[in-house]
């Protein structure tokens, strides 16, 4: 009986917040969740013109000093290894790459957003392009100056894996 009571007085409680009128603090509130918001986006539009551009230090200054990559079919990469990694795939061809937000979910200096992407990579020696669809997660840290950065990156692939032969 007592956690019905309690129940219904948190449902009470709630219907008339939300049913008053907002004041400042909660229009703070909004504005600056608001401000977050465009700050990743522009922070993941930033990082997919690096990869567009194939800019490699523009790529690795949108990530957070710790920041761990986890691609398809290679162990989680960090550091001087995941330039590495990044000059490497440069060095061999030139990216497409197209990336849609599907979901945002904020929780204080932390973002998880999912999303799905298109990708085409074209060899540079020449050859046909390699044509992708897939789906990432991107987790993204506000630093203590404000800056939003890449902690955490894992993408894979929608397209059916090759058989082998």
């Amino acid at each position: 009986m007592l956690y019905r009571r309690a129940s219904l007085s948190t449902l009470t409680v709630c219907l008339v917040l939300a049913c008053a009128p907002a004041d400042e603090a909660v229009e703070d509130v909004v504005a600056s969740l608001e401000a977050d918001l465009a700050a990743i986006a522009e922070a993941g539009q930033q990082l997919v013109a690096s990869i567009d551009t194939d800019d490699v230090d523009g790529i690795m200054a949108g990530l957070t000093p710790d920041h761990v990559t986890m691609a398809p079919n290679v162990p989680a990469l960090a550091g001087e290894e995941l330039r590495a990694w990044h000059e490497s795939r440069v060095a061999a061809g030139t990216t497409a790459f197209t990336r849609t937000s599907e979901e945002v979910t904020v929780l204080g200096d932390w973002v998880w957003e999912r999303w799905s992407s298109r990708i085409s990579y074209t060899p540079r020696e020449g050859g046909e392009a390699e044509e992708g669809v897939g789906k990432g997660v991107w987790i993204w840290q506000r630093q203590p100056d404000g800056e939003w950065m890449l902690a955490r990156s894992i993408w894979n692939s929608d397209l059916p894996r090759p058989t082998g032969g």
